[in-house]
């Protein structure tokens, strides 16, 4: 195994209240500095019996820069492992920004910045506690963040009400300074229909067109990061998932489900893992079988989806939103 990707949830928690956000009630939770040494050493642990070289380790939330100082352990920590080249990546909704901030994100490759474009269309779906949009904030720290030499690129998450201008909203976002955006739809919502997905795509060419001898500039569309055709999962095997107090998942999108909890960092994986990995990975609908979709789907291809959410409504959103963009 010479790569692996771990995902720490270093933060439950949120100064934010999204309306768009699927993660539900925020727990006031985050990973203590002797969890994160005793993560620390499994995975060191880990790397060894495994032979592994690369590792791609993510750090979440909630928002992870509430938890910034265990992070920074965390990398410290890590870097201190001879013979693996790390790759560190962060989501943060860039509203905490200071020195000591800026100098963990210099420690970090990939930084995104959730941010959904102009103010007013930014302040109706990211706000604060307190229900204040959370704009001004993050464009100042955005501001901020390239002047200090931070290489960022913009998360969005495209709603309903905010794809017919989400042209202007891209737009907007590369006069803030931004080279790199990524777009999300926001597939929690079940109303899109084949003609708001229309607009999506016409919105998504303008763009690209837009750019297209600017170089430096870059926009990526995507309902998942499944844009390619995959093998079979091998959640818990060649990735970790390890949340807050060292529980370990298969998969982010079961993490904080307690049936899919497949060890952890004080007793390891359960050794009968592999073998209900591959029951996981048997068990596929009929309609799906034959789809051409079959292994790029996110509600197909993510074994754990179905399960993790229970939810019919979601999984036929998903598969419709697929088979469109697609076509």
């Amino acid at each position: 195994m010479a790569k692996m990707s771990v995902s720490l949830w270093v933060a439950e928690d949120c100064n934010m209240r999204c309306r768009y956000c699927y993660e539900g009630d925020k727990n006031a939770a985050f990973m203590k500095e002797s969890t994160a040494i005793e993560v620390y050493k499994f995975l060191r642990s880990t790397f060894a019996i495994n032979g592994v070289q690369e590792c791609l380790v993510r750090f979440h939330g909630g928002e992870p820069l509430l938890n910034y100082k265990v992070i920074s352990l965390l990398i410290d920590k890590f870097n201190t492992i001879e013979g693996i080249r790390f790759t560190y990546s962060i989501t943060t909704n860039g509203t905490l920004y200071g020195r000591n901030i800026l100098n963990l994100l210099r420690k970090i490759d990939d930084i995104s910045i959730s941010i959904d474009g102009k103010p007013l269309v930014h302040n109706s779906m990211r706000i604060f506690k307190n229900g204040i949009g959370s704009y001004s904030t993050v464009s100042s720290n955005i501001k901020k963040m390239i002047k200090d030499g931070l290489k960022i690129t913009g998360r969005v998450t495209v709603s309903l009400d905010s794809v017919c201008v989400l042209f202007e909203n891209i737009m907007h976002l590369w006069d803030l300074g931004f080279k790199h955006i990524f777009c999300y739809i926001d597939y929690w919502n079940y109303y899109w229909t084949k003609a708001d997905l229309s607009i999506y795509s016409i919105q998504i060419k303008k763009c690209e067109e837009y750019i297209k001898d600017k170089n430096e500039y870059s926009i990526c569309s995507s309902i998942s990061i499944t844009d390619s055709d995959k093998g079979v999962c091998l959640g818990g095997i060649y990735n970790r998932v390890i949340d807050y107090e060292g529980n370990i998942y298969p998969c982010i999108a079961v993490h904080g489900n307690n049936k899919f909890i497949i060890g952890s960092i004080f007793t390891g994986i359960d050794l009968d893992w592999e073998k209900r990995l591959e029951e996981f990975n048997r068990n596929v609908s009929e309609e799906c079988i034959d789809c051409k979709n079959n292994l790029r789907c996110i509600a197909r291809r993510c074994v754990f989806f179905r399960y993790a959410f229970d939810n019919k409504k979601l999984i036929y959103n998903l598969c419709n939103l697929q088979k469109f963009l697609d076509d």
